[in-house]
């Protein structure tokens, strides 16, 4: 159930939200609404907060630049799962890629669509958008 808060705002606080809310293609309160719910996930997932990007909202590890829905994709594709192996590799710390394993298992509702629509790219969907693509084929 949803619950409305009254909250002030100074004018520059209001003109800031103002124009995230229009970068978001949102209403200022549900822009607000992101911001509190983000910083309530930032509170339970220490290593996470969420950065825009092309117009949303995603979920990053602190520190790393690595997304959420991206380190989990590798982390399953690339590493099989093998947590230590992907630190190893990107040259972090174990909690980076387990931090985001968490966060996934926590929010899978907003972490596996990212993931999915990923793996929907195929070569020929990118050349309905690239008609020159060049794809070069590994030997």
């Amino acid at each position: 159930m949803a619950r409305t808060l009254r909250i002030s705002l100074t004018d520059d606080q209001a003109a800031r939200l103002k124009e995230a809310a229009a970068y978001l293609h949102r209403t200022p309160s549900e822009t607000a609404a992101t911001y509190v719910a983000e910083t309530l996930r930032e509170r339970q997932f220490r290593h996470i907060d969420f950065r825009d990007n092309a117009g949303e909202r995603l979920a990053y590890v602190r520190g790393t630049g690595l997304k959420v829905w991206l380190t989990v994709r590798l982390l399953r594709v690339a590493y099989d799962n093998n947590v230590h192996l992907m630190a190893q590799a990107l040259e972090t710390g174990d909690w980076a890629i387990q931090a985001a394993v968490d966060y996934a298992t926590a929010y899978p509702e907003e972490i596996e669509p990212l993931i999915a629509q990923q793996e929907s790219v195929t070569v020929e969907k990118l050349k309905e958008n690239i008609p020159n693509l060049v794809v070069f084929e590994g030997q």
